[in-house]
């Protein structure tokens, strides 16, 4: 006689090789992700990850232009000086490598950001030796005039950044499309909905709490009734 195999375990079997095959087609990856600032970082992203990236990017490099001059307008009615424009550009993305498996490439995206981080090290440690090999008194104030300007340049294209990232989210923020894009943000209508229906609660609410007899009232009002009764009596 023949044994029929459970029909549970055919699901379990079943189950297990659907999760085993979509993990087996997951694909990773390492990417350059440049920054409004021209700075760029290495990222490992799954396939959906990287998707939404994608569009999140494409639809701010839309309004980029009008972020840009909102962001310019709003700076001029608060700094002298210009604004860096020259040294923001739009948010892009390089791929690097695709991998298969996460750990690998997690390991290489590590490797890869620990280069970068030897080189802009390198950079700052040379320019820390020139600035000690002036002898002449002259030139080390120079230089130290140099390090100066250069410390504003970044601070102020790090407040410029800040600026055109919010005029950028904010252009976003105003089509319900683009507004599911942002990270933790809702869409307008979505926010519209939920203020309203918070208000709807608050009301219903109040209107229980008024069609409720307090507690007091009640007490005087069998009290009141306990009294009628004992002067009714004999």
């Amino acid at each position: 006689m023949k044994r029929l195999v459970p029909v549970w375990l055919c699901l379990v079997v079943c189950f297990l090789m659907a999760a085993y095959g979509a993990s087996a087609l997951e694909r990773w990856t390492l990417i350059k992700l440049y920054d409004l600032d021209k700075d760029f970082a290495f990222e490992l992203l799954g396939s959906e990850e990287l998707g939404a990236l994608e569009k999140l990017i494409a639809a701010e490099n839309r309004v980029f232009p009008q972020a840009g001059r909102l962001a310019e307008e709003a700076w001029g009615k608060s700094h002298k000086d210009r604004f860096p424009k020259g040294h923001l550009a739009p948010r892009r993305i390089q791929t690097a490598k695709t991998f298969s498996d996460q750990a690998q490439g997690r390991q290489e995206m590590l490797d890869e950001q620990a280069k970068k981080d030897r080189r802009d090290n390198r950079k700052t440690d040379a320019g820390d030796k020139n600035k000690k090999g002036k002898k002449n008194q002259k030139d080390k104030k120079q230089q130290n005039k140099k390090q100066e300007r250069m410390d504003e340049k970044e601070a102020m294209t790090a407040e410029a950044k800040a600026l055109l990232r919010e005029k950028i989210d904010e252009l976003l923020a105003q089509d319900p499309e683009t507004a599911k894009l942002l990270p933790g943000k809702q869409a307008p209508a979505e926010e519209k909905d939920k203020q309203e229906s918070k208000g709807q609660k608050k009301k219903q609410g109040q209107a229980r709490k008024k069609k409720e007899p307090k507690k007091d009232e009640g007490v005087q009002d069998a009290g009141a009734q306990d009294a009628g009764a004992q002067d009714d009596g004999p």
